[in-house]
């Protein structure tokens, strides 16, 4: 699925009308002196200034001043705010995973408590920049104690007497995600100078050890224990509703308002309007990514909610520096989405969340289409990877690693071997669970996007036209042997119930205008060599299967060309008899067997992004 906006963003929670107006700077100079940052400041109008404003997530005040000052004071803040957003957007543009997040991060930091001077005539607007979300201090030494360091200052929800949970995000030094758990607990918070202190803190009752332990660097994330219907059961949230929590299991230090957050760490995002603790509630739930949407989530006593990357910054503007110039305080409640948080790119070329197996001369090896479309090595990052078990044999080839994650509950898979198989990275390299249906093709987001293509789609744009919601090739006097589908800007979507494809025949997909996506509600099957190609950008292809029957879903044969992405999270891919497959394959089981070849293309890992993975699953994949 393609993600719209790669790099990571700040963005104000809700909707705000706006309005331009022409007035700019040619300089920003902080006040102390000492920086000088060249920016073009725009300043905004927001439509209902004032009391509209409060259920949102900005609010003001403004001194009674002029009417006039006091708006240029609100401009000012404002820019304050889009300052921020820009410097973050931008701090980590061509650097890797974790130094990009780093960097943005630091943004945070060397920017709170911070005064800018936008005009000779001492215009001005100051930050007050208070994250909710933490890292592990550089000085630490894993204690009982957690000491945690800031990004800017200090939330007024701390110190705090009561206990709770946290998610920590544990990466090793390559920045390898090893643990996503969000069961740590603790006793108390406390501050010492600028850092938080986690107090007594524990792994799910145990002294954390190995991959669990937190290391330098590693990001903090608020989490409290969901309750049940308090009668042993489940509750279920709909849309608007509230989610009972447990008390005093973490979530006093949540934001009071706007918050997003996710279910055990991972999966769809949601976001609370109203934080109410006499109560143990979160109010006004809704879908982060689409407010209006319907949905049902059951939850149980085990289940965890953790706080997403929250900001609440406090801009100050005012037109001058006289103590009779009017000035304006605006809060904003910030949500942040950068590729940690809000999706990484996909992880392996093969995922099989309960079964992956390679024999008979089978490989995977991995290339990059953007450098080299026609791969003739192999680049060293052909990763495969199952929750459940992984089985190479008889000549197998897989040139990168092996890696094994997790089945629903927290037991490490298996990896099985014989028959001299090669592998050049890692076998096994454990890792945390997987989300085995990360886009939601149940239940979720991926699920309404068939719904609606089923209805609506771009089948019309097909030449010649696909009939019936099925495509079937074949050379021959009766048979259609090629179709194009072509893209469009914004991307086009095909619906069809099945494909099939043999004898030579060819579907080419076209991206040259825009990406294609295929959902699939059926079975996929392509044979004695036909070709499945993409003229344009190959990433801007993909196969999306909601499908599950019996039969094998994805059937790639008899020296059949396939490139592109397919995932289908509940059915069966294989791929045999000299087939080869040029880009990703996700799905339940996997097979690659007698000298069937898959080629991982790594430009899937910017085009392609799941939303955070790790830390258990809410996925209806088991």
């Amino acid at each position: 699925m393609k993600n719209p906006q790669r790099s990571a963003s700040i963005f104000p929670q809700g909707k705000v009308c706006r309005r331009f107006m022409d007035r700019e700077s040619n300089h920003l100079k902080a006040a102390e002196g000492s920086v000088f940052v060249g920016l073009i400041v725009t300043m905004i109008i927001i439509a209902g200034i004032g009391a509209a404003m409060l259920p949102l997530s900005t609010t003001s005040m403004r001194s009674q001043i002029t009417g006039n000052q006091a708006q240029e004071g609100y401009y000012l803040a404002e820019s304050g705010m889009r300052y921020i957003a820009s410097e973050f957007k931008h701090a980590g543009d061509g650097l890797t995973a974790c130094a990009a997040e780093d960097a943005r991060d630091n943004v945070l930091k060397v920017n709170h408590d911070q005064s800018f001077t936008v005009s000779d005539n001492g215009a001005y607007f100051d930050l007050e920049i208070i994250p909710y979300y933490y890292r592990v201090h550089e000085d630490e030494i894993f204690s009982p104690n957690l000491k945690a360091a800031v990004f800017g200052g200090i939330p007024d929800e701390i110190p705090t007497e009561a206990p709770g949970y946290l998610q920590i995000i544990v990466k090793d030094d390559a920045c390898t995600l090893l643990s996503a758990r969000h069961d740590y607990h603790y006793t108390s918070v406390s501050v010492s100078g600028d850092d938080v202190i986690f107090n007594g803190l524990t792994l799910d009752g145990a002294t954390p050890s190995g991959s669990a332990t937190p290391t330098r660097n590693d990001r903090i994330f608020p989490s409290c224990k969901c309750a049940g219907d308090g009668e042993g059961g489940e509750q279920v949230v709909t849309k608007g509703g509230n989610l009972t929590f447990q008390a005093h299991t973490g979530a006093d230090i949540f934001p009071l308002s706007n918050c997003r957050f996710k279910i055990n760490g991972t999966g769809q995002t949601y976001r609370y309007q109203e934080l109410d603790l006499a109560n143990n509630m979160f109010k006004g739930i809704t879908n982060s990514d689409d407010p209006e949407a319907a949905f049902a989530l059951t939850l149980s006593d085990t289940d965890y909610v953790v706080g997403q990357k929250f900001i609440k910054l406090i801009s100050r503007g005012s037109a001058g520096a006289s103590s009779a110039t009017a000035s304006t305080e605006v809060a904003f409640e910030l949500a942040v989405e950068s590729s940690e948080e809000a999706g990484e790119g996909v992880p392996c070329g093969v995922f099989g969340n309960t079964y992956v197996e390679i024999k008979n001369f089978g490989k995977v090896k991995s290339y990059n289409s953007t450098t080299d479309p026609n791969p003739s090595s192999s680049t060293g990052e052909g990763h495969i990877c199952s929750n459940k078990h992984v089985n190479l044999k008889n000549k197998a080839y897989v040139d990168g690693d092996v890696m094994i994650g997790k089945d629903p509950s927290g037991a490490q898979g298996a990896y099985t071997h014989s028959g001299w198989p090669t592998v050049k990275g890692t076998a096994p390299l454990n890792i945390d669970r997987v989300d085995p249906d990360p886009l939601g093709a149940v239940g979720g987001s991926l699920a309404a996007a068939f719904a609606e293509y089923s209805v609506s789609n771009d089948n019309d744009l097909a030449v010649p036209p696909i009939t019936g919601n099925e495509i079937s090739l074949s050379r021959g006097s009766h048979g259609t042997q090629n179709m194009t589908l072509y893209g469009k800007e914004g991307g086009a979507n095909y619906y069809v119930t099945g494909i099939t494809l043999k004898n030579n025949s060819t579907l080419t997909v076209d991206t040259t205008n825009g990406p294609v996506n295929i959902h699939l509600a059926g079975i996929l099957t392509a044979k004695n060599f036909s070709k499945i190609t993409v003229t344009g950008n190959p990433p801007d292809f993909t196969i999306y299967c909601n499908y599950s029957s019996s039969q094998t879903e994805i059937m790639l044969k008899d020296s059949t060309v396939f490139e592109g992405a397919i995932y289908a999270p509940y059915g069966d891919i294989q791929v045999r008899n000299s087939a080869h497959a040029y880009g990703m394959l996700w799905a339940k089981t996997v097979g690659i067997r007698n000298y069937g070849v898959v080629w991982f293309d790594t430009a899937l890992k910017e085009s392609i992004v799941f939303p955070g993975s790790g830390g258990g699953s809410q996925s209806l994949v088991q």
